[in-house]
């Protein structure tokens, strides 16, 4: 159950913004805005190598610095996450009908791992479909 409630907090909803540009930056940039809610129910990363342990002989199973993890998300249109996740416990969405794609992220701990309680914490790829 810690380990859950542990893994929840290092997760979060992120509004990306994203500049889409064709060659050069010029008075043409278009500015796309969204919101990406994260599926904590998809959230992965390897339980047996790269985590820290507490005290003799136990392991919190957090990541620690170089372990790798794949996520899973929402994608809405801009403003739809306010004072929600976005996405239930079960990881269905909250809002089904104003899903415009799904997110999916790759990375890796780096700092402090999960831990980590400033600076960067991941490295990552970030891809979606719709």
């Amino acid at each position: 159950m810690n380990q859950k409630i542990s893994l929840r907090s290092l997760l979060f909803v992120a509004t990306a913004i994203v500049a889409v540009t064709t060659g050069q930056v010029s008075a043409e940039t278009k500015i796309i805005r969204f919101d990406v809610a994260e599926d904590t129910t998809r959230f992965a990363f390897d339980k047996e190598q790269f985590v820290f342990e507490e005290g003799p002989g136990k392991a919190d199973n957090l990541p620690a610095y170089g372990n790798q993890f794949v996520t899973q998300g929402y994608i809405y249109p801009p403003g739809t996450i306010t004072a929600s996740t976005g996405v239930f416990e079960n990881g269905e969405p909250e809002f089904p009908d104003l899903v415009i794609g799904e997110w999916t992220c790759r990375g890796v701990f780096i700092g402090d791992g999960a831990k980590t309680v400033s600076g960067p914490i991941v490295f990552t790829t970030v891809g979606s479909s719709s």
